[in-house]
């Protein structure tokens, strides 16, 4: 299959995966092996803001 049908399946799936390992840099949104432990301070678990979640609900 093609790297497009990979990332149509990818975005089907999006609510069940979390992240997506690749040794190669790729159009795809990945991460290198070792670096899914490593989030950055823009890297926000499950997509949600955490601090802007909290100061909306109190």
């Amino acid at each position: 299959d093609t790297i497009e049908a990979l990332k149509n399946e990818l975005e089907q799936r999006s609510e069940e995966i979390q992240c997506v390992v690749s040794s190669k840099n790729t159009a795809l949104n990945t991460l290198y092996f070792g670096e899914t432990q490593m989030p950055k301070l823009n890297d926000y678990a499950d997509g949600v803001d955490t601090l802007e979640f909290l100061v909306r609900i109190s």
